[in-house]
């Protein structure tokens, strides 16, 4: 298991990874607007870097129904100065759209328009850094929200190695953003057919959909923890780790191969799927 999540407290896994670019982006500028959920792990650690780095942070978030105290994610967030703006979730659908961004932009002044989850050319830039050795596996486990992550490293593996990606989220078609990131990548729609065959989505290790659990994935991380002292957060190391560990015990071809999971950190996440609970996973 590569440990992206001791990277730093805060700001760790693959956040740190796709942050990254965005943060050098945003210098002499006046701040960051980003977008996420109530339980984004991306909206905390783009909170934290701004208090860290002294940026101004703004977090869109989806949910006009939500109030900043009402889960640990959003209140950490704004302790740490981000502005939070609760939006319905038909606004919240206009977030990738150019003309909503120049409509932000109008408002905030020259800010950098982060994509949900860091979903961008920087991002993915920044994903591509967590592979560094490409001899010493055969495949790569990571979770998927966005399926930023896993183009970054996709593109950065060699033609012999294959990534697994472990679906967090219930009837999304992560194959279809791979292939657009990859396009816009290279800025060469041809070439996504050339990356078909270097990756798998496993989409049946949701346990109902984003932020959503049950006492099987409970007793998995728990089991898991006692035995490698390693914590899994419940949106999707944890979930990527059951259907990691799945697939070898169903897949006689998994076994005898080198895998390399990630850890993307988001152990924040822990403390509101505990609230949702009224129980403690660890």
């Amino acid at each position: 298991m590569k440990r992206d999540d001791l990277i730093h407290p805060e700001v760790s896994g693959n956040k740190w990874r796709k942050l990254k670019h965005y943060v050098e982006k945003a210098k002499g500028r006046d701040g960051i607007v980003t977008f996420g959920g109530a339980y984004s792990n991306h909206i905390a650690a783009t909170a934290a870097v701004g208090k860290l780095l002294g940026i101004e942070t703004i977090g869109i978030i989806r949910g006009d129904e939500l109030e900043p105290s009402s889960n640990p994610t959003l209140s950490k967030a704004h302790a740490d100065g981000m502005k939070l703006l609760f939006v319905t979730r038909e606004e919240y659908g206009f977030r990738d759209q150019l003309a909503y961004h120049k409509q932000i932009k109008q408002e905030y002044g020259n800010v950098v328009v982060m994509p949900e989850g860091g979903a961008g050319y920087e991002g993915i830039v920044g994903a591509t850094e967590i592979i560094k050795e490409q001899d010493d596996f055969d495949l790569v486990a990571v979770s998927c929200g966005t399926g930023t992550t896993l183009t970054g490293i996709l593109i950065s593996l060699g033609t012999h190695q294959h990534v697994m990606g472990f679906s967090a989220l219930k009837g999304v078609r992560i194959e279809e953003e791979v292939r657009r990131m990859i396009g816009d990548y290279f800025l060469d729609k041809s070439i996504e057919d050339d990356y078909q065959d270097g990756y798998s989505i496993f989409d049946e290790y949701h346990f109902g959909g984003y932020a959503k659990v049950d006492a099987e994935l409970i007793d998995f991380m728990r089991s898991f923890y006692k035995h490698t002292n390693i914590k899994l957060d419940p949106v999707y190391t944890g979930k990527m780790m059951f259907g990691l560990i799945d697939q070898i015990k169903k897949n006689k071809e998994l076994r005898g191969k080198k895998i390399l999971a990630i850890h993307t950190g988001g152990i924040q996440g822990i403390q509101g799927v505990e609230a949702k609970l009224g129980q403690l996973i660890y």
